[in-house]
């Protein structure tokens, strides 16, 4: 698939090749589509138009993704990434999103099941879709997917159960850092999550691809985060979490919120979670529940 012009620097997302290494390293490589030879005449603009005229592709039939903040509701196609060849496939088409089963891996997950789940989609998109018979040139499903936020909600609607998720950060990695991807990818995460990630930084006319990878993690959400009262003994309220993340606590308050506390189901300490911060300073990720007593320190 090659880029086409844009009025800012996008993203174009192709397929992946991922190689397992040592101590759960991987490498993603963008790989380009090639264009058919002769394309369609007819060209479609936008998502809501391409699938208004010609529905969804039907090969994306496993789930649905769907974040209400930046509009993406999507259909989600599974694709076995197998442990011989080590292929992971890009999305069907701009509209599409795709979840990468990592059969016989010590990494990857199933929503729902614990893991990490893998999700990626086009951010942009200039190739014949093949489901429709047209040429698609604009967004793709990914496109806003730089606007979310800490707890924000994804939510993976699969096998008629829908799983909540809030965001906890997001990063852009340089697409050859086999370091990063082997953290994000490759290591076990001991929440269930999931991970999303499109294409970033600069295009490359010579290899069609971009520079970098923009990834978002989100971690399993349950509950309904309280809005504590106003604030008491200076810049801090007291209450009940009433969620199990506490990114989303913290987007539910009145004010900026600088740190949350709670202590661990059986445990003494009081561990913190911190908007922002590294996984290693946000110790309260993973260990909330939605009955934990918590104080909430606001800027």
């Amino acid at each position: 698939m090659t880029a086409g012009p844009h009025s800012r620097p996008r993203r174009t997302l192709g397929a992946w090749t991922l190689f397992p290494l040592l101590a759960a390293l991987v490498s993603l490589v963008a790989l380009v589509a090639a264009e058919p030879a002769e394309a369609q005449s007819a060209t479609v603009g936008s998502l809501q138009q391409l699938r208004a005229l010609y529905g969804e592709e039907p090969r994306a039939d496993d789930a649905r993704l769907r974040i209400p903040s930046i509009g993406v509701d999507a259909a989600v196609g599974r694709h076995v990434v197998a442990e011989s060849d080590a292929v992971m496939p890009m999305p069907y088409g701009p509209a599409d999103v795709a979840w990468y089963d990592f059969q016989g891996a010590h990494f990857g997950g199933t929503p729902g099941g614990g893991g990490n789940a893998v999700f990626s989609a086009h951010v942009d998109y200039h190739a014949n879709v093949s489901y429709a018979g047209v040429r698609y040139r604009g967004p793709g499903m990914f496109a806003d997917l730089d606007r979310l936020r800490p707890g924000d909600v994804i939510e993976v609607v699969r096998a008629g159960e829908t799983l909540r998720y809030a965001v906890s950060w997001s990063r852009v990695l340089p697409a050859a850092d086999l370091e990063a991807w082997g953290d994000v990818i490759g290591r076990k995460t001991p929440i269930d999550s999931v991970t999303l990630f499109t294409c970033d930084g600069i295009f490359d006319g010579r290899t069609i691809s971009y520079s970098h990878r923009l990834v978002v993690r989100a971690e399993r959400l349950t509950g309904t985060p309280r809005r504590l009262g106003a604030p008491v003994a200076g810049s801090a309220s007291v209450g009940v979490s009433g969620t199990t993340h506490p990114a989303a606590l913290a987007g539910a308050q009145r004010w900026p919120v600088d740190a949350i506390f709670a202590r661990a189901e059986g445990a003494e300490e009081w561990l913190v979670y911190r908007p922002g911060a590294p996984r290693f300073v946000s110790t309260l990720l993973g260990h909330l529940r939605e009955d934990s007593f918590v104080i909430v320190v606001f800027r």
